[in-house]
């Protein structure tokens, strides 16, 4: 598939999880390629577990893109605790 066809097939998702079925199929096309990088921010935004990903970079030897991945796997972890946190707030000033 090329980029086009997984852009195309990401709009026409309905559920979390297709959109997460499209992306790891975009980061393992990218990773066959060759295309680390672009790899690696896919992976960051699937579900493939961090180990598989990791592993698979070292296997290469990609520690630049690894870092890439794991430095974006870290922000949007970071997201994610400070939505909680602001979630968690709320509800306690709420109550």
């Amino acid at each position: 598939m090329t980029l086009r066809t997984y852009s195309w097939s990401s709009r026409w998702t309905q559920t979390a999880a297709q959109r997460d079925h499209v992306m790891s199929a975009q980061a393992k096309a990218f990773f066959d390629e060759g295309r680390y990088f672009p790899s690696a921010q896919c992976y960051s935004q699937c579900s493939v577990s961090f180990e598989e990903v990791t592993l698979k970079f070292l296997d290469v030897g990609e520690r630049d893109a690894l870092r890439s991945y794991i430095t974006s796997r870290l922000e949007r972890t970071r997201k994610t605790v400070s939505d909680l946190e602001s979630w968690g707030l709320t509800l306690r000033a709420s109550q």
